[in-house]
């Protein structure tokens, strides 16, 4: 898995839960669903939970897609 470099980095999203998911390329699609949930928690709490069951739902397709 490819890592981000520290230039490739979005500015505030650091200091958010899931951020460290950001550096894994291959999560990144996971880490745009938890980015938004996070985001919208307070202001828009229906726009936090579609994204959440997003990224639920992603996280069960890539294990059971998953040849271990």
């Amino acid at each position: 898995m490819r890592q981000i470099s520290a230039d490739e980095e979005s500015v505030g999203y650091n200091d958010m839960n899931f951020a460290y998911l950001r550096k894994i390329m291959d999560l990144s699609v996971l880490s745009n669903y938890c980015k938004e949930a996070e985001q919208f928690s307070l202001s828009n709490p229906d726009i936090s939970i579609t994204a959440s069951r997003k990224a639920i739902e992603y996280m069960v397709k890539l294990l059971y897609g998953a040849r271990i």
